[in-house]
C-alpha cells in the first residue's frame, strides 16, 4: 500500500510560480512515497493547432524555459511516473502530421532530458487505483464518469475548471470506489491561457494525494 502525491497539469513554462514549494509541502505533510504526474507537464503553446499569440515565445525558447521550470519543480522527487497527455505529445503529433516516421523522432525521455528515474505510461495502476490524464472526459462530472467507466477508483487531471472527489458504491460487489480530479497548477495569467479569459469556469489550483488506494484528497493551494 502506498501514499501517492499526484502532480496535476503544470503546463511548463507556464506553471504556478509556487508549484514546487507547494508540492514538496504536500509530499512531506502527507508522508507520500510515490509521485505520479497526471500529464500536461509541458504546454507547447507554440506548437498548438489553435491560434497563437504573436508576442509569445518561439518553440525553441518555450521548450528551453519549460525544461528549466519542470526540472526545478521535480528536483525534490527522486522517482516520478508520468502519464501521457495531449499537450506534452504535441511535438510528436505535429511530426506525425508532417509525415515524419517515429524512427526519426526522440522519445519523451530524450526531448525532456529526463533522468532514468522518470517514466511515461498511458495509464498507471497503484493499489487498484487508475491514474490517467483524463481525455476524453470533460466538465464537472469528468472524474465520476471516468471512475464509473473504468469500474475502479480513478484519478484524472485535464479538466482545469473543476477539482474534488466523489465516492461511489458499485452494484453487485458493493465495492466503494472514488473519482478524483486533481485540478491544475498553472499560472492563470500566462498568455498561454488567454483563451479562457471570458470562460465562466476558472482554473482550480491545487494537487492530489491518494492514501493506500482507499482515500483520495484534493488539496487546494493556499485556499485559491
Amino acid at each position: 500500500m502506498s501514499r501517492v502525491l499526484v502532480i496535476p497539469d503544470l503546463h511548463c513554462p507556464f506553471a504556478n510560480k509556487d508549484a514546487g514549494r507547494f508540492l514538496l509541502d504536500v509530499y512531506t505533510k502527507m508522508k507520500c512515497e510515490e509521485v505520479v504526474c497526471i500529464g500536461d507537464e509541458m504546454d507547447y503553446a507554440s506548437l498548438s493547432r489553435w491560434p497563437k499569440d504573436p508576442e509569445g515565445m518561439s518553440a525553441s525558447l518555450e521548450h528551453l524555459k519549460g525544461l528549466e521550470q519542470l526540472h526545478k519543480i521535480l528536483i525534490p522527487f527522486r522517482k516520478v511516473r508520468f502519464v501521457t497527455s495531449n499537450h506534452t505529445v504535441r511535438p510528436l503529433k505535429l511530426a506525425a502530421l508532417s509525415g515524419i516516421p517515429s524512427a526519426f523522432l526522440k522519445t519523451y525521455r530524450e526531448f525532456l532530458q529526463a533522468p532514468e528515474c522518470w517514466s511515461w505510461e498511458d495509464k498507471i495502476i497503484i493499489d487498484n487505483v487508475m491514474y490517467f490524464h483524463g481525455e476524453p472526459y470533460t466538465g464537472a462530472q469528468a472524474h465520476i464518469k471516468a471512475a464509473t467507466d473504468n469500474r475502479m477508483s480513478t484519478v484524472i487531471g485535464h479538466v482545469h475548471s473543476y477539482a474534488g472527489i466523489q465516492y461511489m458504491k458499485t452494484g453487485h460487489r458493493d465495492e466503494q470506489i472514488f473519482g478524483l480530479n486533481v485540478g491544475c497548477l498553472i499560472d492563470p495569467e500566462a498568455y498561454a491561457f488567454a483563451y479562457g479569459k471570458h470562460n465562466r469556469g476558472k482554473p482550480v489550483i491545487g494537487c492530489g494525494a491518494v492514501i493506500d488506494g482507499k482515500i483520495g484528497h484534493f488539496i487546494p493551494m493556499d485556499g485559491r
